[in-house]
């Protein structure tokens, strides 16, 4: 399940792969690109990365159970990954006032539980961890020399397995300097006194995010950059705070602090102006960085941005093939899940190709029979990942039965969408998901002579 901007919530899923499968232990069960939100209640095991946050992303476990019972994450390579800029909260930090922000998530029999600064060593990141279970001891974990993992105090006994049927515990409300407040309530960009340490603001911060809270938590992040303004993290919790009471402000905030921002919140502006609606200029501030960053990961970053906004918002796919063929050529620079993800949405976006090998296209008064497929297929379906509805291409050379069937990752039926006598040629079958919840799901195309299975992700 892959997220990318601010405010994705990812609650209450099961997330696997058969360990039996050709992919066994690889890919990413809960992957946030540039992206916030809050992950609770998910079992994800049989991955490479079980959790990742990549690029500035600022997800949290914050959910206050008065008996633990949250995130569980096993039998991956990776149990968690952080990198490049992000700063994660899935522990209990000292808070205000007494605050309690549990996590009680359960990480263990991984490879390396944790991984913070993967591939980016010298490129600062943070995780906090405490009050997580990690299989009755320290984890193992890998740490870059720029990057901070704070996992004591640990649980020694695991808690239960996640369970939606938990009461949340309520949040106390944050305490901060009321006459700093009032000292110029009409400015939201006004610095706040808070009394809490630099790294407790940030986790305040997100707190009230959590409680819906957004306009708060931006003036405790701009008053957090307003005395670190060379941290990246303040960028990445402010941009992670945004929704649509604060996205202008939040976006004019960015353009207007260039001369002391990291360059990484320049591309953190760039999705800003996305959400705006603003991809042509999304992309001319992502030139700016790669223009002056030349031959870097923070350029190449800068390069899938542009090209997921050629893929989702201008409808450019060209484009997007073009910008994906120099990220190849700069495969040093990336990692190989990165090169995964640009891949994948390449070709998800690219829908129902038709292969010309097969097809007469060029001579419209060619013979019908020339244009018949000469084999069985089954397409990608597009859009991918999709809400509610996405199509489904397949081809016959000859007339079948032909059956499509939608399955969960647990291999139950959900859905059968196509279940006849189909004639010979190109068929498309529109599917609604509109009752299913977010997760992965597989498509199966069955006939006498022909079976095909395809996976899909349905993201709410």
């Amino acid at each position: 399940m892959v997220f990318g901007g601010s405010g994705n919530n990812c609650v209450g899923n099961t997330i696997y792969k058969y360990s039996g499968s050709t992919d066994y232990q690889t890919g990413a069960g809960i992957q946030y690109i540039a992206s916030s939100g809050n992950i609770i209640l998910n079992t994800i095991y049989n991955y490479n990365w079980g959790i990742a946050a990549e690029y500035g992303s600022s997800p949290y476990s914050d959910v206050g159970y008065s008996t633990g019972n949250n995130n569980l994450v096993t039998n991956c390579v990776n149990g968690m990954v952080v990198y490049q800029n992000s700063n994660c909260n899935f522990g209990t930090y000292a808070g205000v006032n007494g605050q309690d922000n549990y996590g009680w998530n359960s990480i263990y029999n991984n490879s390396t539980d944790v991984n913070v600064g993967y591939a980016y060593p010298t490129v600062q990141a943070t995780l906090q961890a405490q009050d997580d279970y990690w299989g009755g001891g320290a984890p193992s974990s890998s740490v870059g020399s720029a990057c901070y993992f704070y996992d004591q105090p640990w649980l020694t006994t695991a808690p239960p397995p996640p369970s939606t049927t938990q009461s949340v515990k309520g949040h106390r409300a944050l305490s901060i300097d009321a006459s700093a407040q009032a000292s110029d309530p009409a400015n939201p960009n006004k610095g706040l006194d808070v009394t809490i340490t630099a790294q407790d603001s940030l986790s305040a911060g997100m707190d009230l995010v959590a409680q819906n809270d957004h306009l708060s938590a931006e003036r405790l992040f701009v008053s957090y950059i307003a005395g670190h303004p060379k941290d990246p993290l303040g960028y990445v919790e402010l941009y992670g705070s945004a929704d649509k009471t604060n996205l202008p402000d939040i976006t004019d905030y960015f353009s207007h602090n260039f001369s002391v921002e990291p360059t990484m919140a320049k591309i953190l502006m760039a999705d800003l102006y996305e959400m705006r609606g603003k991809p042509k200029l999304a992309h001319e501030i992502n030139d700016s960085v790669i223009a002056s960053n030349r031959n870097s990961a923070l350029a190449v970053r800068a390069e899938m941005d542009n090209m997921l906004f050629d893929l989702y918002s201008n409808d450019d796919l060209p484009d997007a093939e073009n910008i994906l063929a120099k990220i190849k050529t700069q495969a040093n620079l990336i990692t190989p899940m990165e090169l995964l993800d640009a891949e994948e949405a390449v070709a998800a976006k690219g829908g129902p190709a038709v292969d010309v090998s097969t097809v007469d296209q060029l001579n419209p008064n060619s013979n019908p029979e020339a244009q018949l497929p000469r084999s069985y297929g089954l397409s990608q379906n597009y859009p991918n990942p999709f809400n509610p509805s996405t199509v489904i291409i397949y081809h016959l050379p000859k007339e079948a039965h032909v059956t499509i069937t939608i399955y969960d990752v647990l291999g139950r039926k959900v859905a059968t969408i196509v279940d006849g006598t189909e004639t010979a040629g190109y068929h498309e079958i529109t599917f609604n998901g509109s009752q299913l919840s977010s997760g992965v799901y597989f498509y199966r195309m069955t006939t006498p002579a022909f079976t095909n299975v395809k996976k899909m992700l349905m993201l709410k």
